[in-house]
């Protein structure tokens, strides 16, 4: 039986993120949306499910649907630039 490495993910400070990269918006929506100052997968899928259900409380950044995309695009800074979480228990 081969066993699985299993990846635990990316991690990454709210104010590493940059506007050089998807936007000047991503350093605002990183200060938003991050967990003592850290920004992971589920912090982002926490920000997901919060417009989902509360979507006027995200109107000061656009429709549904920009918002959306701009956390897509946080997903794609934090594995851009994100450290494995792995690495960092070390």
């Amino acid at each position: 039986m081969k066993w699985k490495q299993v990846h635990m993910g990316f991690a990454m400070r709210a104010k590493e993120v940059s506007s050089d990269f998807r936007g000047p918006t991503m350093p605002s929506l990183a200060k938003r949306i991050a967990r003592n100052g850290h920004i992971d997968a589920s912090v982002i899928g926490n920000a997901v499910n919060d417009l989902k259900r509360n979507p006027d409380l995200w109107s000061d950044r656009g429709d549904y649907e920009k918002v959306l995309q701009e956390l897509k695009y946080m997903w794609h800074i934090l594995v851009r630039y994100g450290k494995s979480i792995d690495d960092q228990s070390n």
